[in-house]
């Protein structure tokens, strides 16, 4: 179910389940999304107040099914922060954000992550990446997204995000630090008039 303007309030709901059977052991997965907001257009620059859950399960090696689920086929790296941390597999992401229009073909985008592991075991994220023993919390992220379109053909668009570790093992040998990452590009789309 989703609505982008149902009398000010956006919603979006997803609900995925997995079965089958894959290399002797049966599958029981699912993946659960669910986004509410709301638009305040009477307040300048039209504030999009949102909160959204995004729970995929995940299993162990070791258990007789498949219990970590798989990511649906184009949502790899579409509802988890812009640092591309994790996906959604494994994953319980709690999330605000705000969507504000301050000027005519401007959107800045703010969100907080809170992620955590629901399964640690097994679980190792970027190939370096693991939770202290019996530690669920892998970090927060925040981010900003502006994005202006300064013509029909030209875009700006700028992002930043930042990381902080939660409750990840040290990286060789070295305690896990925080990220942070800064983009900025121009979009010019030819023949566009």
């Amino acid at each position: 179910m989703f609505n982008n303007n149902f009398h000010h309030f956006v919603y979006d709901i997803t609900v995925n389940k997995e079965f089958g059977n894959e290399s002797g052991k049966s599958i029981d997965a699912f993946g659960i999304l669910a986004k509410l907001g709301y638009q305040f257009h009477t307040v300048p620059a039209k504030p999009i107040l949102t909160v959204k859950e995004s729970y995929a399960s995940g299993g162990k090696n070791s258990d007789s099914k498949i219990k970590t689920f798989d990511p649906v086929y184009g949502s790899k790296d579409q509802f988890y922060g812009r640092m591309n941390i994790t996906s959604w597999s494994n994953l319980n992401d709690r999330e605000i954000f705000i969507t504000l229009f301050p000027v005519k073909n401007m959107k800045i985008e703010t969100n907080y992550h809170w992620f955590y592991v629901p399964v640690p075991d097994d679980a190792t994220l970027l190939g370096t990446m693991k939770l202290q023993a019996g530690k669920h919390h892998l970090g927060d992220e925040f981010d900003i997204f502006i994005n202006y379109q300064v013509l029909k053909q030209l875009q700006i668009v700028t992002a930043f995000g930042y990381f902080l570790a939660g409750d990840i093992q040290p990286i060789n040998n070295q305690p896990a630090r925080n990220a942070s990452w800064l983009a900025f590009q121009f979009l010019y789309e030819f023949g566009k008039r």
